[in-house]
This record gives structure tokens, sequence and C-alpha cells, in this order.
């Protein structure tokens, strides 16, 4: 499994899948009609926040070679700004609650996930 995640085809799709979903999470919110979204799209804010967050970090420490404190603080930045644009946008809002949650998705990764990940692969070798 270690192997598989460390090619470098899977790095790249990585890099790029990473950079097309910041751009998607970037995207969505501002948008004027958020509230008339598909429900898939608008299932809940805090489920949402949180896979979102959970993938990223997924992709981000799959497609570059980032320690955790790093990770951290990227991807804080990138949920505090998003929820700062939104404090100057008239349908929407600056939730604390939101980057707590993104923040909660990043914490899974790295701490219980990519543990388990390290783990199941050292087990298959």
């Amino acid at each position: 499994m270690q192997a598989f995640l460390n090619s470098q085809k899977v790095k790249n799709s990585s890099k790029v899948l990473l950079f097309l979903l910041l751009g998607i999470i970037a995207y969505i919110p501002f948008l004027p009609n958020y509230e008339k979204l598909p429900e898939f799209v608008s299932i809940s804010g805090v489920i949402n926040h949180f896979i979102a967050f959970l993938v990223l970090s997924f992709l981000l420490d799959n497609g570059f070679e980032i320690n955790t404190k790093k990770a951290f603080f990227l991807l804080f930045i990138y949920g505090f700004f998003i929820e700062s644009v939104q404090y100057f946008l008239p349908n929407r809002a600056f939730e604390l609650l939101d980057l707590l949650v993104d923040m909660s998705g990043v914490f899974v990764f790295y701490f219980l996930l990519k543990k388990k990940f390290t783990f199941l692969s050292t087990q298959v070798r």
C-alpha cells in the first residue's frame, strides 16, 4: 500500500486533485444562490466541512512531503481565508464552528488515519 501511495503517478494525481478541490471548495460558498444548490452539495455544513478537510489533508500529505505542523497551518489559513471572505458577503457569515470542524477533519487524518495507513503499509511488507 505504501509503495502504491508513494508512486509518482499517485503523487502527481494527488497534487492535481488537491488544487482542483481547493478551487471547488473556494468557489461553492461564494455563489450568490448557495442555498439553492442540489442537496448532495449542501447535505450538512458540518459534514461537508469535515469531509472536505479530511480529503484535503490526505491529498496534501500524499502529494507533497510536508510535516504535520505545516499542513495544519496551511489548511487552517485556507479555512480561515474562506470564512473571512464570507464575513463580507451579504448572504454568508464567518462561522467559527466551520473553522473548528475544518480543523477536526485535519486532526482526524493526521492523528488517527495517517498512523493507521502507516501501520498497515508496514504490516504488508
